[in-house]
C-alpha cells in the first residue's frame, strides 16, 4: 500500500511538473516565440497534406504553403479591413446616430408608457415623470463614452497591428524554411528531449492531433446548429437575405468576446426603437433561444466526439474558462480527454477506473 501511494505521489509530482512548465511556457515563452512555433506546425501540417494528396518534393511543399497564405491573407483581408473600417465609422457616427434616432425613439416610447402609467397610476406617473430628463442625460453620456471607447479599441487595435504583421511574415518565413529541411529540424528538437520521455511524446502527439480533429468537427456541427437556427428565426422573421445573416453570425459565435449576442442583440434594441416591435422582440427572443440550446448541446456535442461524458465535458469547460478564459474552455475538454487517456494507459494514475 505504501508502495502503491509513493508510485502515486512521484507520478502526481511528475506530471504536475510538467504542467507547471507548460503553463509558465504558454504565459512567458510563447509570446516572444509564437511566430516560429506556429511556423512549426505550419510545417508539419503543409507536409501532411501534400502527402495525402500524394505528392512529394519541396516544390509540393511550398505550392500547398502558398496556397495556404494566400486564403489566410484574404480571409484576414475581409474580415479585418472591411470590418475595422466600418466599425471607425459607426463610432463616429454613433454619437449623432444616437441623438439623432434612438434618444427620440426612446422619448416617445417612454412618453407612451407614461401616458399608461398616468391612466393606471396618477400619483406614480408623476414621480416618474421627473426622471426622463435624468435618463435621457444618462443615455447621451453613455452614448458618447461608448463612442470614445469603441474609437480607442478600434486604435489601439490598428496601432497593434504592425508588430502582429511583423510576426506574420517571420511566421510565413519560418515555415517555408522548416517544411524545406523538415527532417534535419525535427530530429534536432528530438535530440533535445531525454531519450524516456520521446516515446510519451509521440504518443501525446498523435492523441492530441485526433483529439483537435474531433473537436474541430465537434463546433462545426454546433456551427450547422446554430445556421439552421438562425435560417428558420430570420426566415419566420421575414427578414431580407436572412441566409446571410445565418452564414455570418454562427462564424462570429466562435470568436472569443463576440458571439451571436454582438449581432443579434443590439439589432433587436435598434428594432425596437426604431417602430419594429415585432422584430426586435423576434430577435432577442431569438437569441435567448440559442443561448440556450447552444449550452445545452455543447456540452453534450463535444462529448459525444471526444468521448467524455457531458458532466465532465461541462466541468472541464467551466473550469477551463475560469483559469484561461475562452481559450481554456475550448482546449479544457482536450486536456480532460488527456488525462484520461494517461490514466488508462498506466502512464498516468490519478484515480481509479
Amino acid at each position: 500500500m505504501d508502495q502503491k501511494r509513493l508510485c502515486f505521489l512521484v507520478n502526481l509530482l511528475y506530471f504536475a511538473s510538467i504542467a507547471a512548465i507548460a503553463a509558465l511556457t504558454l504565459r512567458f515563452v510563447l509570446p516572444w516565440f509564437w511566430p516560429f512555433l506556429l511556423g512549426l506546425g505550419l510545417a508539419y501540417l503543409f507536409r501532411h497534406i501534400s502527402q495525402a494528396m500524394r505528392v512529394r518534393g519541396k516544390a509540393a511543399v511550398a505550392c500547398i504553403g502558398v496556397a495556404f497564405y494566400l486564403t489566410i491573407i484574404f480571409l484576414f483581408w475581409a474580415l479585418f479591413v472591411l470590418l475595422a473600417g466600418r466599425l471607425v465609422g459607426w463610432a463616429q457616427s454613433f454619437p449623432e446616430y444616437m441623438t439623432g434616432s434612438l434618444l427620440p425613439a426612446a422619448d416617445r416610447a417612454f412618453s407612451r408608457c407614461l401616458a399608461l402609467l398616468q391612466q393606471l397610476a396618477p400619483q406614480t406617473a408623476l414621480s416618474v415623470s421627473g426622471l426622463i430628463p435624468l435618463v435621457s442625460s444618462s443615455l447621451q453620456e453613455m452614448a458618447a463614452s461608448l463612442s470614445a471607447s469603441l474609437l480607442g479599441a478600434v486604435t489601439n487595435l490598428v496601432k497593434q497591428m504592425p508588430l502582429f504583421v511583423i510576426g506574420f511574415v517571420f511566421m510565413i518565413v519560418s515555415s517555408f524554411a522548416i517544411a524545406a529541411d523538415y527532417e534535419r529540424v525535427t530530429k534536432f528538437l528530438l535530440r533535445q528531449l531525454p531519450r524516456p520521455i520521446r516515446p510519451l511524446i509521440f504518443d501525446i502527439k498523435d492523441f492530441l492531433i485526433t483529439c483537435v480533429a474531433k473537436l474541430a468537427k465537434a463546433y462545426g456541427i454546433i456551427m450547422l446548429i446554430t445556421f439552421a437556427e438562425l435560417s428558420i428565426g430570420l426566415w419566420a422573421l421575414r427578414v431580407e437575405r436572412f441566409w446571410k445573416f445565418a452564414a455570418i453570425i454562427p462564424l462570429l459565435d466562435m470568436l472569443p468576446l463576440v458571439g451571436s449576442g454582438a449581432i443579434l442583440v443590439p439589432w433587436g434594441i435598434y428594432s425596437l426603437f426604431s417602430g419594429q416591435p415585432a422584430l426586435g422582440a423576434g430577435l432577442l427572443i431569438l437569441y435567448a433561444v440559442i443561448a440556450v440550446l447552444r449550452n445545452i448541446i455543447e456540452p453534450r456535442v463535444v462529448g459525444d466526439q471526444l468521448g467524455l461524458h457531458p458532466a465532465v465535458t461541462l466541468t472541464a469547460m467551466f473550469l477551463g474558462l475560469k483559469l484561461w478564459g475562452l481559450l481554456g474552455m475550448l482546449l479544457a475538454p482536450v486536456a480532460a480527454l488527456l488525462i484520461r487517456y494517461l490514466n488508462t494507459t498506466g502512464q498516468l494514475r490519478l484515480y481509479r477506473r
